[in-house]
């Protein structure tokens, strides 16, 4: 069952190529991940996402980028969470992306922290692309 729909937005990098950030806003902050070659467009591909500090959202404007790196909004929509509302905690967040380029079931996925870094990277993937609705 999906929950009502909140903003994200994919930022690509203008400097390093299939460099990508995902955002997805949750209450007044937005949880980010950057994405590294690309965001998968094919459900047997994965991609490291390593997880970055939280920017907060002033009073709903839109998400903004992070400060630095030359990046443009690469996309932008809504998303839902599916299934578990506490996945993210988990360590295993699924979701809908409905965006211009993005459309999609997808999840983040934590993977095993082996080697005693402060934060794991998580994986993206693409588990459905939405077919178009009538």
């Amino acid at each position: 069952m999906e929950n009502s729909g909140r903003k994200f937005v994919i930022y690509r990098s203008l400097v390093i190529p299939n460099r990508f950030e995902l955002q997805l806003a949750f209450n007044d902050y937005a949880k980010r991940w950057l994405v590294v070659n690309g965001i998968p467009f094919d459900t047997q591909a994965r991609r490291i996402a390593v997880e970055q500090p939280d920017v907060p959202i002033v009073r709903g404007a839109a998400i903004l980028p992070r400060r630095g790196e030359p990046e443009y909004p690469w996309d932008a929509g809504e998303w839902y969470s599916v299934g578990d509302p506490d996945g993210y905690r988990k360590g295993h967040l699924r979701f809908v992306l409905r965006g211009l380029l993005t459309q999609g079931r997808w999840a983040l996925v934590r993977m095993s922290d082996r080697g005693g870094v402060a934060q794991p990277p998580w994986l993206l993937v693409l588990l459905s692309r939405l077919t178009a609705q009538v």
